[in-house]
């Protein structure tokens, strides 16, 4: 495998869209281009295990959240009635 500046931008770009899934704007600002099409043309869902992965840990987030505020003294669940 031949390894040149060219593919060390791919990876680049790659390693960006992993860690800020869906963010072609700053990555077609970075690369030069014109119209970020031209970007979301060549990258567009090279980061879709990345924004799957981004966005599980969000519903798990707001769920431990929920969670933890709907429970009471001892871990029992409070029903909001007066009784635990």
């Amino acid at each position: 495998m031949e390894f040149n500046l060219h593919l060390m931008r791919h990876l680049a770009v790659l390693v960006y869209l992993n860690e800020h899934p869906g963010q072609y704007e700053v990555v077609s600002r970075i690369l030069g281009h014109r119209k970020v099409e031209t970007t979301k043309t060549f990258y567009a869902g090279l980061e879709l295990d990345a924004a799957v992965r981004r966005f599980l840990e969000t519903i798990r987030a707001k769920r431990e959240g929920t969670r933890l505020l709907a429970t009471g003294r001892g871990g029992k669940l409070w029903l909001g009635r007066g009784t635990r």
